[in-house]
């Protein structure tokens, strides 16, 4: 934890309120006090938050409240004070001793959130990279490694942000770039995915590209991205590799670890080969992805659950193999070609089919 003075606490405290994501958490500290938490930024790859230590609260916060908020922070005779208005009627004060900003960057390769049906498995890489883009800008160099930049770009891209993971566009959140075209057009090269360059670079010269952004993004869908595809994914688990992993109270701990080696269990009793996340038998592949709640805020509340990306190869095709012993490339079947079948499963039910 990092320790802020009064200024930057009432810069944090706007930038909250103005966004209209002023939550309030507590935990018993010492003497009869209480820690305060507001989180500033919380997502997949980072959790910022500032903290309130040994403090008390006068007045009443109305948690349901929708109504813009205003803030001031000040030091009184009876100690320092954030003191809270909820329009002109409702006033709640927080006297402290001490603030900081606490941050902590974690892994997230291994989570995953479905919320749209369909091309799944380019819908979660925009999603990470997203949130990696997300950091960068709210938190700027201090949360991202060299890796994660080289990323980043990605966001300028408009037939790779095009997957969006949510029901709307991302085309209002993020602009497109040069460095965007750029980034793809490195990361095609590096995995020798020439006829998809030479799309990209007729891509750059199109003035209006509404209807070369569709035709990147049907070239996406080919089986033929498989490899720029397993590129990305892996880069992205390098990436956060450099980060640990969220740790939780101990009984939470306990039921994760649990619940991954009974994952795996039932795999190997089904004749899956693999070691957890992920898993082959024959022309199938199982990727168990995670959800996690934040460690701090809501690790009390168990929101750990595991869904499954299940690819399955209708025939022996060299372009989603990666030459090996017949192991596919991640997600291979999402990919579309007659045969191919990727899905999303929330439970593993469908083995015993």
């Amino acid at each position: 934890m990092r320790y802020i003075e009064q200024n930057e606490l009432k810069r944090y405290l706007n930038e909250i309120l103005e966004c209209e994501a002023f939550e309030l958490h507590s935990a018993d500290a010492k003497n009869g006090k209480q820690n305060f938490y507001i989180p500033y930024m919380m997502n997949d790859a980072l959790e910022c938050y500032l903290v309130l230590e040994h403090a008390t609260m006068t007045g009443t916060y109305h948690q349901d409240w929708k109504e813009p908020m205003t803030v001031e922070v000040a030091e009184t005779e009876n100690g320092t004070a954030a003191i809270f208005h909820q329009g002109t009627d409702h006033v709640f004060t927080i006297w402290y001793e001490r603030s900081f900003c606490a941050q902590n960057c974690y892994r997230y390769d291994q989570i995953g959130h479905f919320w749209v049906e369909g091309e799944e498995h380019w819908r979660r890489l925009v999603y990470i990279v997203g949130t990696i883009h997300d950091k960068y800008s709210y938190m700027g160099d201090r949360v991202c490694n060299e890796k994660e930049k080289m990323l980043m770009p990605l966001m300028g891209f408009a037939p790779f942000r095009y997957f969006s993971p949510i029901h709307e566009s991302l085309d209002s959140y993020y602009e497109d770039t040069a460095d965007g075209i750029t980034c793809m057009k490195v990361l095609a090269k590096e995995a020798e995915d020439f006829d998809f360059l030479g799309q990209l670079c007729m891509y750059e010269r199109i003035p209006l590209k509404k209807l070369a952004v569709w035709q990147l993004v049907k070239a996406m869908q080919n089986p033929k991205r498989a490899s720029l595809y397993e590129l990305i994914f892996m880069k992205i688990q390098e990436a956060s590799r450099e980060y640990p992993e969220r740790v939780y109270p101990d009984e939470l701990q306990h039921e994760i670890v649990r619940e991954r080696d009974a994952v795996q269990e039932t795999l190997k009793s089904h004749g899956f080969i693999g070691l957890y996340p992920l898993f082959q038998k024959d022309r199938m592949q199982i990727l168990a992805m995670e959800e996690h709640p934040f460690t701090i805020l809501e690790s009390e509340h168990y929101g750990f659950k595991i869904q499954y990306m299940v690819s399955e190869i209708h025939a022996d095709d060299r372009e989603l193999s990666d030459g090996k012993d017949r192991v596919y490339r991640p997600n291979a079947g999402f990919f579309q070609k007659k045969g191919n079948r990727g899905w999303i499963a929330r439970n593993l039910d469908f083995l015993r089919s």
